[in-house]
């Protein structure tokens, strides 16, 4: 299954390990070794999504994503291999 990351929000949204998904693609956007790739505008608002729980939500969940996939694409890549699913 290839898709964008709304496409990917529609997919596993309902999925039991979706909250586990959610919690692996924060660990890779907050363990990057690429965070010169996050402005600080970006790091201020992935605070804020996951104060308010709104990473679960689609906008919150897109952005969570393009922040992976720009810092780490391979490690991005694996979280979703690991549960079957691919961008």
């Amino acid at each position: 299954m290839r898709m964008d990351p709304i496409g990917l929000y529609e997919a596993v949204r309902g999925r039991s390990d979706f909250g586990e998904l959610v919690e692996d693609l924060l660990d890779v956007a907050l363990t990057t070794y690429n965070h010169h790739l996050i402005d600080p505008g970006e790091g201020e608002r992935l605070a804020d999504l996951y104060e308010r729980g709104a990473l679960h939500d689609a906008d919150g969940f897109k952005f969570l994503c393009e922040l992976a996939m720009r810092t780490e694409p391979e490690k991005f890549r694996e979280v979703l291999r690991r549960r079957g699913l691919e961008v």
